[in-house]
């Protein structure tokens, strides 16, 4: 039974083969040829090739002549435009490489294993477009010989052929596709994210910032001129790679002349520009702000590793990017999806993605813009996580510098307070969110840890700190001596005034600084609120303090509303900066005067 049930299997099988066999459609005759060759000629065969078969093209007709000593072959696939026609010839993938100055009407020329390829675009007029590619055998003559021999050819092809338009132009991995891949983002930015910022900046609050009093100084015109020659050097720079880009996108297409034409332009001005930045276009000191000094231990080497993850994922990420452009710009014409094709035509990298780039319809690049949003998002809180479990101890950051400390005393309901970034973001998803914020906190530490660590108190059960001031927690009955030593150790007290209360421990605080020390040193700074919360916050200070003689001075009506910073030294009292604008240029540039005019006394 077993040997019956074999037997019988075996012979429906065999049955079912040729059946299917039987029903598949014959390779057709293509019919009479567009064009004689000559009577050099025999055609030799003619067929229809349905592998070509696509949505923007139809099945090819191919004919092959022969002669005594070579192979003429002609191949034309009707498509709906230029295209596809193009997109059909590069999923061919035509043997050989492209022969630069062989084409005398403009289509593409390929020599190899022995033979000529020509392609060019058939014009029937409205949407009859076609692919034709003529190919020639050309065994013992050189590609010179075979191109210059091909020419009538070609010539007479292209004549019988519904209206010749010369060349192909390929739709993959060209720099039309590679420039619009970077455009299109640049594009949504500008449309999405720069009249957001717009009209955040026209709502954004001006401040007073005059006052008759010498000890008051606007730091506005020095802001201006910085970011006016970084503005300059970065446009410099940016037309200086965009040309280096073009070169090695010339390169790449096989004209290294055009790569040392552009090295040879770009060579007078990045010697210009780095002579400059050495003198009339010099960074301010605030464009080469420090961080504060990173941790150790276990917490520390983890919050690396994140980094060095999340920035490997940005290069991943990228790469993913650029390679969905190109692909994307290769999906006309191409009756094949798979990934065996991709790597056929030998494709750089995850040849799966062509089929990601399918599924994602005509507006492949958007759409892969749109995907590649959260992906780096992700990729930030990852850099986010790293940069936290990095941050340094309050002991840590004293035995890694032994520079004077600065002592930061705050309000705990400031430690998210945020300014507008305009300087520096800490990471891509930054530069590019609508929201152009930074941490006040990350601010002012990377300007002061330039001379010095910034160390800070922590709240009662805080878990991982904030990027910022290094931090060590203390319990209820012991903070208070440690803040007084720290605070009698310090290069300067760094006070901030716009408390929402004044309450005990920020009270206690006050008259540290003002009685309990035995110097002066401390730097009052005021946060970037609202134009009524600090005014509500600063006249609530004033209040507290106005009493004591030590901060009786800046409760005095020569620091206006525009002040981000005040001084103080014993040698020479108070002095104060500001500006009509709070930003994280004008925080920066206000401590980096203060402390360059009192660092003298501070140390």
């Amino acid at each position: 039974m077993r040997g019956l049930l074999t037997r019988a299997v075996t012979v429906a099988a065999f049955a079912l083969a040729t059946l299917t066999i039987g029903a598949l459609p014959a390779s057709a005759d293509a019919g009479e040829p567009p064009v004689d060759p000559g009577d050099d000629w025999t055609l030799a065969s003619s067929r229809e090739d349905p592998s070509t078969s696509a949505e923007e093209c139809s099945t090819a007709s191919e004919w092959v002549w022969s002669s005594a000593e070579a192979e003429l072959t002609l191949l034309h696939v009707p498509c709906t435009d230029s295209a596809a026609s193009s997109g059909i010839y590069e999923w061919l993938a035509p043997a050989g490489d492209p022969v630069g100055g062989a084409s005398e009407e403009g289509e593409a020329v390929h020599w190899g294993q022995d033979s000529v390829t020509r392609a060019w675009i058939t014009d029937g007029g409205g949407d009859d477009r076609g692919l034709a590619v003529l190919t020639v055998g050309c065994a013992g003559r050189t590609h010179e010989q075979c191109t210059a021999d091909t020419h009538e050819l070609m010539l007479m092809a292209m004549g019988a052929l519904p209206g010749g338009i010369p060349g192909v132009d390929t739709p993959g991995f060209n720099p039309e596709a590679i420039v619009l891949g970077l455009i299109v983002p640049v594009v949504l930015i500008a449309l999405v994210v720069a009249p957001f910022r717009l009209v955040t900046m026209l709502a954004r609050a001006r401040y007073t910032s005059s006052s008759t009093s010498p000890r008051y100084h606007d730091v506005a015109r020095i802001v201006t001129k910085a970011r006016w020659l970084r503005l300059i050097r970065r446009l410099a720079w940016s037309a200086i790679g965009f040309v280096l880009v073009v070169g090695g996108l010339g390169a790449a297409a096989g004209d290294l002349s055009i790569l040392w034409g552009t090295l040879l332009i770009c060579a007078i001005p990045v010697i210009v520009l780095i002579i400059g930045q050495r003198t009339f276009l010099k960074p301010s000191p605030v464009e080469r702000g420090r961080a504060n000094v990173s941790g150790q231990g276990v917490e520390a080497g983890v919050g690396a590793t994140l980094s060095v993850l999340s920035y490997a994922l940005v290069l991943l990420v990228l790469v993913v990017y650029v390679l969905l452009t190109l692909y994307g710009g290769m999906s006309a014409g191409w009756p094949s999806l798979t990934s065996e094709d991709v790597r056929r035509m030998d494709l750089p990298l995850l040849a799966n993605l062509r089929s990601l780039v399918t599924s994602l319809g005509s507006d492949a690049i958007v759409t892969a813009t749109l995907l590649v949003i959260p992906a780096l998002i992700l990729v930030a809180m990852v850099d986010g996580l790293g940069q936290r479990l990095r941050t340094a101890s309050l002991d840590e950051a004293l035995s890694q510098d032994t520079r004077p400390h600065y002592l930061y005393l705050r309000s705990f309901d400031e430690d998210k307070l945020a300014v507008v970034g305009q300087l520096r973001r800490r990471s891509l998803i930054a530069a590019l969110s609508l929201r152009r914020k930074v941490r006040f906190e990350e601010v002012m530490v990377r300007q002061l840890s330039a001379t010095g660590p910034v160390i800070a108190i922590a709240p009662p059960g805080s878990n991982m700190p904030p990027i910022g001031a290094a931090r060590a927690s203390f319990s209820n009955d012991e903070w208070q001596q440690h803040v007084h030593r720290y605070a009698e150790t310090a290069r300067a007290v760094v006070l901030s005034a716009t408390p929402g209360e004044i309450r005990q421990g920020y009270g206690w605080e006050l008259d540290l600084i003002a009685n309990r020390i035995s110097h002066q040193r401390v730097l009052v700074v005021l946060g970037p609120w609202s134009l009524s919360s600090l005014r509500r916050r600063w006249t609530q200070f004033c209040m507290a303090v106005s009493a004591v003689p030590f901060f009786a001075p800046i409760t005095m009506p020569w620091v206006p509303d525009g002040i981000h910073v005040l001084a103080h030294s014993t040698q020479r009292g108070w002095q104060g900066w500001g500006a009509t604008r709070r930003s994280d240029w004008t925080y920066s540039v206000a401590i980096d005067q203060a402390t360059r005019e009192y660092l003298p006394d501070w140390s």
